[in-house]
């Protein structure tokens, strides 16, 4: 068992151990959190305050589009809905996605489509402004501090062969082995020479000090 061979599967759990431990997980999160809040905010704004307004009158569409027969009905929404916002963000063109996502192409969270305009222009001197590129200084540290452990993490890991040699050269990567991943090796005996000073070896040694 603890001569189990370090996989390329098992490197990459370690990895993705490391950068939980290191808190990018949590950190990940928080970002996405802040996004998802701030498209909000930019979102109401952009409808002035009208979306329970605008939810009553698409009932009532809906209702009235329910008393035509389904040949005549067409599967759309009454009132524009999307993922995303459209922004002219004080000169630039950005997207905001209501999911929290940085691009359109992110697929690790689910697109959530809410009522919203197609397109909002946010001013210059407008505190979102800010905040949105705040975002972005987040995001790229994140990125750096993601880079930097898998690449140090990875370069321990390719030192080894096994997990008895990972924890010979680093114990405490112990915590970062997969849930069934072998126990760890018991640790290497200590040196004669330590044994004997801990136990007071040899007798004859105390008694012509």
């Amino acid at each position: 068992m603890a001569q189990t061979i370090l996989t390329r599967v098992m490197k990459d759990q370690i990895i993705a151990n490391a950068l939980i431990k290191a808190g990018i997980a949590k950190r990940k999160a928080a970002l996405r959190a802040a996004r998802v809040a701030w498209a909000e905010r930019v979102r109401l704004a952009a409808i002035g305050g009208m979306e329970a307004e605008a939810l009553k009158t698409e009932k009532k569409i809906e209702a009235l589009a329910a008393k035509l027969p389904g040949a005549l009905r067409v599967n759309l929404s009454a009132i524009r809905k999307g993922p995303c916002i459209s922004l002219n963000l004080a000169g630039s063109r950005v997207h905001a996605y209501f999911n929290g996502n940085h691009r359109m192409y992110e697929h690790d969270v689910e697109h959530e489509s809410k009522i919203t305009p197609e397109e909002h222009t946010i001013l210059a001197d407008d505190p979102l402004v800010t905040e949105f590129y705040g975002f972005g200084a987040l995001y790229k540290a994140i990125k750096s501090d993601e880079e930097d452990i898998t690449e140090n993490v990875g370069a321990a890991l390719d030192k080894v062969r096994t997990v008895k040699r990972l924890l010979e050269e680093w114990p405490e990567a112990k915590e970062l082995l997969p849930a069934d991943a072998p126990a760890a090796p018991p640790l290497p005996a200590l040196r004669r020479e330590t044994l004997n000073e801990m136990l007071g070896l040899p007798s004859d040694k105390e008694a012509t000090a």
